[in-house]
């Protein structure tokens, strides 16, 4: 299973600096770039997929984008290996599309 990146769509538009985290069986974590405010240039991330073992660590910020990356990519290859990534499978429609793209 691999872990793949796009970028994060919501009513048919995408935005730069904020991507999702995904496989086939689902979304995995959410990326997103801060703007504005003490915080921008940072980088938040949020774990999406279903009972995760890092309940108590379920979203951070990062200072930069490769470093949000590698985190998640850490996460997501610990997870894989202990078996431990629970999917709830994604909506199809007839045209086998997933709802979330």
């Amino acid at each position: 299973m691999q872990l793949k990146w796009c970028r994060t769509i919501i009513g048919g538009q995408t935005c730069s600096g904020d991507f999702i985290a995904y496989t086939e069986w689902g979304n995995f974590c959410r990326i997103l770039r801060s703007d504005f405010g003490p915080s921008a240039g940072t980088w938040k991330w949020c774990l999406i997929d279903c009972r995760s073992p890092f309940q108590d660590l379920p979203y951070g910020v990062c200072e930069d984008k490769g470093e949000v990356v590698s985190l998640v990519k850490r996460m997501f290859e610990e997870l894989r290996d202990r078996k431990n990534l629970e999917f709830q499978r994604p909506y199809m429609w007839n045209d086998g599309k997933y709802w979330y793209k």
